[in-house]
């Protein structure tokens, strides 16, 4: 496996501090109605890779290097033999004790990136068991947050939505693609085991990749550590090309 540097653009950081946005209305609805935008949704990177059970070979160690440190490019063994270049969140330390799970691999390029070269949607396909697992983070541990709750007990009665930190203005026109879900509020309490996903978020858009609240990273991270594959020198499961 091997790692290189790459660009993603502006606010490709990952790991930082999302923004909760409350939902208008004295009763919660079904179903969030998503802000509006003045533009049709960008739905670049959206094509989903399909994984497989089959190992793979082809662990390269040398040069672990990270984008902005909180995203890194693995190179693996895929099909044929052929190289792959896959994005996780997961740091190199921790892949190469325990390898590379399919629910780490966030996505894969569909053409190889050169050196500072710039991520960009049309060359990343994001894995669907990945984006899977987000939200069952989302699900189970957005209602800990503490801005969460609060802003629950400020509304009192309608839907808190979880925004994409990556947005330019979290606090003015979000585009569909940068909410990744919401929780309905009742009587100031997020109603139990409620969230809904917005199925038009993006992981990689225009503004880079998506962004959570550091609390929300942090379980992430330690959900995905009890995901193993096997370690290098033996098979590291991979998604397919």
């Amino acid at each position: 496996m091997r790692l290189r540097r790459v660009g993603t653009g502006r606010l490709a950081l990952m790991g930082l501090m999302a923004s909760v946005l409350a939902g208008c209305g004295s009763e919660p609805v079904p179903r969030p109605q998503p802000l509006r935008e003045g533009r049709p949704l960008v739905q670049a990177g959206q094509r989903p890779m399909q994984p497989t059970e089959k190992p793979v070979r082809g662990l390269d160690q040398r040069a672990p290097r990270a984008l902005n440190g909180s995203v890194w490019v693995y190179q693996i063994g895929g099909k044929d033999d052929l190289p792959q270049d896959v994005v996780s969140i997961v740091p190199p330390e921790a892949v190469f004790a325990r390898g590379l799970a399919p629910e780490a691999i966030v996505g894969k390029l569909m053409r190889p990136a050169g050196e500072g070269e710039v991520i960009t949607p049309d060359n990343f396909a994001r894995n669907r068991l990945f984006v899977e697992f987000l939200h069952e983070v989302i699900a189970r541990h957005g209602p800990e947050l503490a801005a969460l709750r609060a802003e629950a007990v400020r509304i009192g009665n309608g839907w808190v939505y979880i925004i994409d930190a990556r947005t330019p203005d979290p606090r003015g026109k979000v585009p569909r693609e940068d909410i990744l879900g919401a929780f309905p509020v009742k009587a100031g309490a997020v109603v139990a085991e409620s969230y809904w996903r917005n199925p038009k978020h993006v992981i990689l858009s225009k503004d880079g990749f998506f962004r959570l609240d550091a609390a929300l990273q942090k379980r992430l991270l330690g959900e995905l550590a009890t995901h193993h594959a096997e370690p290098p020198g033996g098979d590291v499961r991979a998604p397919a090309r």
